[in-house]
């Protein structure tokens, strides 16, 4: 995990294409415990990096949108992704199937659910 540890303080540097380097190095020793976590950081630097598909694609492979267990918040940033890669009707989906998991006391969710929808709705 030394690999992945290089990349969260790459990360934290925003030095993001170094950060994905060395998560991708992580990936390739990882144990299958640790791969769902270090999927989940190559995530993050692709989004930081504004390669959305290649970003979708990572949280596709780490939060199974149609799993019970799979968290609203991890759905919501699929749609986020889908959305930003070209991919509206699917984002508009997931982003239904997040409103829908969300419980009420997650406020912050239900409101940035909610401004996702109204901007998707109002754009051309």
């Amino acid at each position: 995990m030394g690999y992945a540890l290089k990349g969260l303080v790459a990360f934290k540097e925003a030095r993001y294409a170094q950060a994905l380097a060395w998560n991708r190095q992580a990936l390739q020793r990882a144990m299958p415990a640790e791969a769902p976590m270090v999927r989940r950081n190559i995530y993050a630097c692709y989004v930081r990096l504004k390669n959305f598909p290649k970003a979708y694609a990572m949280l596709l492979d780490v939060a199974n949108p149609m799993a019970a267990a799979t968290p609203a918040k991890d759905l919501y940033d699929l749609a986020l992704s889908a959305v930003a890669s070209g991919h509206g009707r699917e984002g508009q989906a997931l982003l239904r199937m997040a409103r829908l998991k969300t419980p009420a006391s997650d406020t912050k969710l239900l409101h940035d659910i909610e401004d996702f929808q109204q901007t998707m709705a109002t754009a051309p």
